[in-house]
């Protein structure tokens, strides 16, 4: 009666020294990773995509479609900032040595 469980615990107990033994030498090659990662594939993607129904898809591309559009705005936004510094700093800069520099004989 008793030599069924012993088999199982010995039998168990090899499986946790190979699993040791396993990931002993995998420590030593490469630092672990976390338990749990994010993949963002484009097959993963692609696969969940497919298996949403017509009405779920049109909802996700119509969301990707306006976040696309709102993320190219605040890009044009900020390029258009930008030029309107540069040209308020160089019309800063012009002021400054046509109206200041004029004043003072060197």
């Amino acid at each position: 009666m008793n030599s069924q469980p012993e088999e199982d615990l010995k039998q168990r107990l090899k499986q946790l020294e190979v699993e040791i033994n396993f990931f002993d030498k995998n420590s030593q090659q490469a630092p672990k990773k976390p338990a749990q990662t994010i993949n963002l594939s484009p097959e993963r993607f692609l696969l969940w995509f497919n298996s949403l129904s017509k009405l779920k898809k049109l909802a996700v591309l119509g969301g990707g479609l306006l976040l696309g559009i709102l993320l190219l705005q605040a890009l044009f936004k900020l390029i258009v900032a930008t030029f309107s510094l540069a040209i308020l700093g160089l019309l800063v800069y012009v002021g400054y040595k046509f109206f200041v520099s004029r004043n003072f004989p060197s």
